[in-house]
């Protein structure tokens, strides 16, 4: 005999022990009776998988049946997890037109032990493997361990042998993808389970546990369902429950994200506490609790510190009327956090007395900085002052973290200091106009003048005007030094607008605030244009103008009382480009250099 017969012989060989092992594994199967043979009569298949809907295996009873090809492969050793076969592209072509089930035996040479792995070949998955790789001979195709259950196998043929029936008239045809059916705007999807007796919280553990191809609903009368090719989905449930989170008496929260994903459900409360319950009615498996020891930002680290806290102590929690007794472990963590927020909670009432709206992280203080952080504790939080040698009456800006403070550092000649805040309207700055007149200036003037609005973080926008107000009995100059701090507004303005969102809508509110006291107080005619230029520009970064306010807007550029530099200022709000061009020129140099440093040329 050949060598050639005898390797013919030995493949027969294994692929028969294939076969009977892959029937050894069904043999207990109400379902599914399988149809094999050995001697590969036909091309592609080795025979076919009957499955029946009842106990009894009879002709009233028969769903279908499903082809199937089983091949053995002798290895050393196992591998279960992305194990690959290689399958001719011509069998492959085939199964798109019937959709098999292929099946192959690992046989370890060493002890004969045997281990099945499968592949379910639906149209649209041979379609995925096939893409780019038609013209190879043969294609390396992922293989899934066969299931222990053989209930779930079974469970796993019936879905099989419906999503063939529904897949194999698009097997020519193109199928949807998820971004077509959001391009077609549909909305009702079908898919098939193994069990038409599912409550919904079963369907979605089934769907979150097993990949599942989804159907888009195109057509109700005449039943038309297209497959979408993305799949098969693992497919998880995410709602938003609007219900109260509460401890004894106290709210901690107004809702709770309620997820259902890998067969269990998970109840997570504000990011901080999450509670994995297995969706299983026969299980005696508790509650698993999950807690994020990650505090970032310091106001939600109080709350959720708050409740932590509580949770531990209540040993419960009450979600709307249900109450969930749990029993939360790490008494050190909780220790800790005890004495955490109590020096938290003293640091966030600093940061509300020196007017700071924006949250700090606190996992970004470093070393250095938590010694700034004891020091405004002691001084702006206590009142008491610290000791420090060879110190000035100075301004500081301190750096903690992602937050900047301007703060005035004031002591004694026996080195007694304290912090406090800049805008302590104790404070005076005085300016010198000229070498015979100084003038009390306002504090947000000093800001504009060394170009801090957008590098400290202890700005009182809220008082701004009342700041104005107190100096303008003192300051003949403070109207058009507040029109400038206005200008200097808008330019830092446009600078954050996209990286700092809120504080850029400070901004536009506060500069909106200044401007309408400059239009009601300033009384110098002269400036009203100015203030009228400024109250558009203020608009325009805010939305587009209205028709009647571009007509206001036209009726100044026709007045020829109105100069050649405010003119530019109004073609700049019209954008009109030509006129523009034609207003530059009747300016003088130094006219035109003025117009270029203020914030309205960033609309040219």
């Amino acid at each position: 005999m050949s060598k050639a017969d005898d390797s013919y012989i030995d493949s027969k060989n294994i692929e028969g022990k294939a076969i009977r092992c892959f029937e050894d594994y069904l043999e207990d199967s109400t379902i599914i009776s399988p149809y094999l043979a050995s001697d590969e009569k036909e091309p592609c298949w080795d025979g076919h998988l009957y499955l029946y809907s009842g106990k009894t295996k009879d002709k009233d009873h028969l769903s279908g049946r499903i082809p199937v090809q089983v091949k053995g492969k002798v290895v050393n050793e196992f591998k279960l997890n992305k194990y690959k076969f290689q399958i001719d592209t011509n069998d492959l072509q085939a199964y798109l037109y019937e959709p098999t089930v292929y099946v192959v035996c690992q046989e370890k040479k060493s002890s004969k032990e045997k281990k099945l792995l499968y592949r379910c070949l639906l149209p649209e998955t041979i379609k995925n493997i096939l893409r780019g790789k038609d013209k190879q001979k043969s294609i390396s195709v992922l293989m899934h361990q066969i299931p222990k259950q053989l209930d779930d196998f079974a469970n796993k043929m019936m879905v099989f042998l419906g999503d063939s029936r529904k897949q194999l008239s698009f097997a020519d045809n193109k199928s949807f993808t998820m971004r077509d059916v959001e391009k077609r705007e549909i909305k009702e999807f079908s898919f098939l389970a193994p069990a038409k007796k599912m409550n919904e919280i079963e369907l979605m553990k089934y769907l979150s546990l097993s990949p599942t191809y989804l159907y888009a609903k195109v057509d109700k009368e005449l039943n038309i369902e297209i497959p979408i090719s993305d799949g098969p989905m693992i497919i998880a449930f995410k709602q938003n429950v609007k219900k109260e989170i509460s401890i004894g008496e106290t709210i901690f929260f107004n809702n709770y994200e309620n997820e259902i994903k890998d067969g269990k459900m998970y109840i997570s409360i504000s990011n901080i506490l999450t509670i994995i319950v297995p969706i299983n009615n026969d299980s005696d498996d508790k509650p698993e609790i999950k807690i994020d020891t990650q505090f970032l930002l310091l106001k939600d680290s109080i709350i959720k510190a708050e409740f932590l806290i509580a949770s531990y102590d209540a040993r419960e929690i009450k979600i709307g009327d249900f109450v969930l007794k749990l029993e939360i472990k790490g008494k050190k963590f909780i220790d800790n956090l005890r004495f955490n927020i109590i020096k938290w909670k003293a640091f966030q009432d600093v940061l509300v007395k020196l007017h700071v709206t924006k949250d700090i992280e606190i996992n970004g203080i470093t070393k250095e900085q938590e010694v700034s952080v004891n020091v405004l504790l002691k001084t702006i939080g206590e009142g008491n002052s610290i000791k420090l040698d060879n110190r000035e009456i100075a301004l500081n800006i301190i750096e903690i973290s992602n937050i900047r403070l301007l703060l005035w550092l004031v002591g004694d000649k026996g080195g007694n200091f304290m912090f406090l805040d800049f805008f302590n309207q104790s404070i005076k700055i005085i300016y010198q106009v000229n070498k015979d007149e100084r003038v009390e200036t306002c504090l947000y003037s000093y800001l504009s003048k060394n170009n801090l609005w957008d590098k400290i973080d202890n700005i009182p926008f809220d008082k701004m005007i009342s700041f104005y107000i107190d100096v303008s009995g003192k300051n003949k100059y403070v109207y058009n030094m507040a029109t400038l701090d206005l200008l200097s507004i808008l330019h830092t303005f446009d600078k954050i607008k996209e990286k700092d969102k809120n504080k850029s809508v400070q901004l536009i509110k506060s500069a909106k605030e200044l401007n309408d006291w400059l239009i009601e107080k300033d009384p110098l005619e002269t400036n009203k244009i100015t203030h009228t230029i400024n109250h558009y520009q203020i608009i325009k970064r805010q939305r587009d103008f209205s028709n009647k306010e571009r007509s206001k807007l036209s009726i100044y550029l026709n007045d020829d009382s109105i100069s050649p530099r405010n003119k530019v200022a109004l073609c700049l709000l019209l954008d009109k480009k030509e006129d523009l061009k034609d207003w530059l020129r009747k300016c003088t140099r130094k006219e035109i250099k003025e117009i270029k440093s203020y914030p309205i040329w960033n609309f040219r």
